[in-house]
């Protein structure tokens, strides 16, 4: 999916500026008509873009990737593709040829997130908070969520009440268990345990006392690559250092960006995948056990991840997201 380029950066003031308005406006509008997954105006554009694509002999994936925009555009009625664009898609990697294919990854990544959340609890409230947060948050908080839906919990967001023990992100039932649910990001390239430390303490206070609560903590993948094996094993230590002198968080999951690369296609170009990896540590020193939560910890959400890295373009395919927007894009006869 093509992007367009800055003739002429504004300054930051300005730019600044131009978002606040965008938001103003994306606020009006999300109030005049409710955010809801699909409208009749979405599906109308879907059909023009696909027949468009087809018409410009453009693979399948260039008509994803606009289907993912105009989710995205729709959720939160704001411009993706603007010169005031979140940096989220317009990391420096991505000026490189052969990894232009991460914008759409990440484009893809949030679309079909919004896709399989969009009738849970609060999720125009989800909508609201992607046009005020940074979109790596939003992405890690979607995915969290989305973690939690897989292991058969129902997910509600909740309006941020800005009061310190009750501004946590969204809640998972399961069972009449209820979790609190806080996500939080690390920006840093190099792995410090008192980095993981800090920001675990910091986000604790977010949980209410006396309720069972977890920590999604989404790390860079450069982690990873700069520590070496054994980042998940030193990682939980540092989760069971905060955790041993707590008692309402029930587990840290500690989520990671990674982009698979699956080459050169001949039709499709460049291509790959962002997926999500996670490592889970469980508080034995938490004050209310919670049941669901040891069956979520024990595998039940590892099954998402395809086995091997060659099945991702088939999995991918298979998610609902891509199944709705394959009936657009087969619509060719109708």
């Amino acid at each position: 999916m093509a992007r367009e380029t800055n003739k002429a950066r504004l300054t930051p003031s300005a730019l600044a500026a131009r978002l606040k308005k965008m938001r103003h406006q994306a606020h009006a509008s999300a109030a005049l008509m409710p955010v809801a997954l699909p409208t009749p105006l979405l599906e109308r554009q879907l059909l023009r873009s696909a027949a468009d694509i087809r018409a410009r002999g453009l693979a399948a994936d260039h008509f994803y990737a606009k289907a993912a925009q105009l989710v995205i555009e729709s959720c939160t009625r704001m411009p993706l593709v603007h010169e005031a664009t979140d940096p989220y898609f317009e990391l420096p990697d991505d000026r490189k040829p052969e990894n232009a294919w991460r914008f759409s990854a990440r484009l893809l990544n949030i679309a079909d997130s919004l896709w399989a959340l969009r009738q849970i609890d609060g999720f125009a409230e989800m909508c609201a908070r992607l046009r005020k947060m940074d979109l790596r948050y939003s992405a890690s908080e979607l995915e969290g969520a989305r973690l939690f839906q897989r292991a058969g919990f129902a997910v509600r967001f909740k309006a941020p009440v800005e009061k310190e023990g009750q501004d946590f992100d969204f809640a998972a039932t399961k069972s009449g268990a209820n979790l609190n649910v806080e996500v939080s990001t690390v920006g840093t390239t190099a792995y410090r345990a008192r980095t993981v430390t800090n920001v675990l303490k910091q986000e604790y206070r977010q949980l209410p006392t006396g309720e069972p609560g977890v920590i999604v903590l989404d790390i860079p993948h450069a982690w990873y690559e700069n520590f070496g094996p054994g980042l998940s094993e030193t990682m939980a230590q540092d989760a069971l250092a905060v955790m041993r002198n707590v008692t309402r968080l029930n587990a840290v999951i500690f989520l990671s960006q990674r982009y698979i690369d699956m080459g050169t296609h001949p039709i499709r170009g460049a291509y790959g995948q962002l997926i999500f990896g996670f490592a889970i540590q469980a508080n034995v020193h938490a004050q209310r056990y919670v049941d669901e939560l040891r069956g979520f910890i024990d595998g039940t959400i590892a099954e998402h991840l395809p086995a091997v890295e060659g099945q991702l373009p088939e999995y991918r395919l298979a998610t609902d997201f891509f199944r709705w927007a394959d009936t657009f894009w087969n619509a060719r006869q109708s």
